[in-house]
């Protein structure tokens, strides 16, 4: 799982996340494996299509470990939460659901001790 087959396949799988069901969306996490870029350009490329979130961008972004993203990339990230703020129809629910996502990042950051041992992931998945 994760391999550069299964790239090539989830990046087509991922082309339709605006359409797909949100079914689809932990089996092809569990194909992504831990290939964070893939899972932030599609979230970018469906903020940078859509006047509104997108729900299964919202729930992509309920189901990954958002801490290991953030630390892979946290200017990528960063920029997508922005944009998410600045979605001309966005709903005051969805602005409170990714604050409260972006808070949940912040936290489990700022405990953990600057000297702890990073932990390897081989999924992007979160841990519930």
């Amino acid at each position: 799982i994760g391999g550069p087959d299964s790239t090539d396949l989830l990046s087509k799988f991922l082309l339709e996340l605006d359409t797909m069901d949100i079914e689809m969306i932990y089996p092809l996490l569990q194909l992504g494996g831990a290939n964070i870029d893939i899972f932030r350009k599609t979230i970018s490329d469906s903020i940078a299509r859509n006047s509104v979130l997108n729900k299964n961008v919202l729930v992509l972004l309920q189901k990954i470990d958002l801490g290991i993203c953030f630390k892979a990339d946290q200017e990528g990230w960063l920029k997508i939460f922005y944009s998410i703020a600045d979605l001309p129809e966005c709903s005051a629910e969805d602005v409170k659901e990714t604050q409260k996502l972006m808070c949940e990042v912040w936290r489990a950051n700022s405990t953990k001790s600057a000297d702890s041992t990073e932990l390897e992931s081989s999924t992007v998945l979160f841990g519930h």
